[in-house]
């Protein structure tokens, strides 16, 4: 598939199951108005944790419907807990951790001097190179409850540019949409003269919508490319059966994900 139908894909699957993702965004919604309305750290914190956990375990079911081909019905606001979801949280915090580092050192060598902006860029283009294809390992932890960086680097191999130019194509318009739904937001409270602080609920709203997205993208990315795509576990793929050659094809196994 093209970039372009791929981008296409997600929204077509974002359009059909909006009443779903928004079932899912009303909790993480309300735990941020929580956070916001009462303000002890205390409280921000046990609702940044339970915010984080809903939207772990929304992601993984997203993941999940999308590859294995179940329907986005099945997808609830509170599964049962899952290894699974504790995974997957983890994953995500250390990737966003090595993110921010990264983030801090290319920007420390664009202030420290003038003369460190080739560095700068070349740290951040390799940066989006590995990122881009790192990410496979949310799918791959979401369906198959392990880290195999393996095989996400093996499935995105030779596939850079499909996979950067069909998130761009789709991440832009869904941006814009979103900023221009939170400014229209923000002019009718003004209108109506609301003092209410929506900062923090309308960031977290922002940042869920857009990290959904790129989840959904990549999704769609994940099952097109390991269409037909054999497992490295051996050096003769024909040794294997076509079920065995790619570990991720066919119903989910959550023995030994739930506690």
């Amino acid at each position: 598939k093209t970039s372009y139908s791929l981008a296409k894909s997600t929204y077509a699957w974002i359009w059909s199951t909006k009443l779903t993702i928004l079932k899912l965004f009303i909790p993480i919604f309300l735990m941020s108005i929580i956070a916001t309305y009462f303000g002890e750290i205390s409280l921000t914190i046990i609702c940044a944790l339970a915010g984080f956990y809903v939207a772990s375990t929304s992601i993984v079911q997203i993941h999940r419907s999308i590859i294995l081909d179940t329907s986005a019905d099945q997808i609830v606001v509170f599964p049962k807990i899952e290894k699974t979801f504790f995974l997957y949280l983890g994953t995500w915090f250390v990737i966003a951790s090595i993110d921010k580092i990264i983030d801090n050192i290319a920007n420390f060598l664009l202030v420290e001097s003038g003369a460190a902006i080739i560095l700068y860029l070349i740290l951040t283009i390799a940066f989006i190179h590995v990122l881009a294809r790192v990410y496979f390992i949310f799918p791959i932890v979401a369906v198959n409850n392990k880290i195999d960086f393996r095989f996400a680097f093996s499935i995105s191999k030779n596939r850079f540019w499909t996979i950067f130019n069909s998130t761009l194509l789709m991440l832009i318009p869904a941006l814009i949409l979103i900023i221009l739904i939170f400014a229209a937001v923000i002019f009718s409270m003004g209108i109506l003269k609301l003092n209410f602080n929506l900062f923090i609920p309308m960031y977290v709203s922002i940042y869920f919508m857009t990290l959904t997205s790129i989840n959904i993208h990549y999704s769609i990315l994940f099952k097109e490319l390991t269409k037909n795509h054999e497992n490295l576990d051996s050096d003769d793929p024909s040794y294997k059966t076509p079920e065995e050659k790619n570990p991720y094809k066919g119903a989910f196994d959550d023995s030994g994900s739930s506690w």
